[in-house]
């Protein structure tokens, strides 16, 4: 199965822009059985409120569903993921050691549901380490629930929490973003 997720965002009041951002993920998953197989995957990121000029990732990781019933699945991968990363040196500094090649293992847990035939969620928490200094962690936590309002068109909100914790040196370790939404499904 292949899965392809994309947005670009650039908002602005009063003459501020407060948010500039594009992001592509791309994913090939195949289960080898009904809970194990194997996932591909490849990123493209821009946030100028962070300072990231690119990050570009790729990696492949080890899939298993644990838990598959009528209304849950639960999810879990780990796996190896090169990371390369260049930031505003502007805004982070020149001392900043940039571009960055970074080695992570990526790990993630992935919770989806239907509490009913109209209110759908999934939760997805990634945890990506350094393998050269552990230290060094990459964390996303995302929640997004989906609301069907009439025939096709769904309200949504987005929870996320990202966390960095060895950020580059004027970038805040931690950024929480809420995103209401209207969806159309065909």
């Amino acid at each position: 199965r292949w899965t392809f997720v994309g947005n670009i965002r650039r908002a602005r009041a009063l003459e501020r822009i407060f948010s500039n951002q594009a992001f592509a993920h791309a994913r090939w998953t195949r289960m080898w059985t009904r809970r194990l197989g194997t996932e591909l995957f490849t990123q493209l990121q821009f946030d100028e409120f962070i300072a990231l000029r690119m990050r570009l990732l790729a990696g492949g990781y080890i899939r298993a569903v644990p838990l598959r019933t009528k209304h849950i699945t639960l999810a879990i991968g780990t796996g190896y993921m090169p990371e390369y990363e260049l930031f505003d040196t502007e805004v982070v500094g020149q001392a900043y050691r940039n571009p960055r090649l970074n080695h992570r293992w990526s790990n993630y847990l992935m919770i989806s549901g239907n509490v009913n035939p109209t209110l759908q969620f999934q939760f997805t928490s990634y945890v990506q380490p350094r393998f050269d200094r552990f230290s060094d962690v990459h964390m996303l936590h995302s929640l997004i629930a989906s609301l069907d309002v009439i025939e096709h068109v769904a309200l949504t909100v987005t929870a996320e929490v990202q966390a960095d914790l060895e950020p580059p040196p004027t970038i805040e370790p931690v950024d929480v973003r809420i995103l209401p939404g209207l969806s159309m499904k065909w």
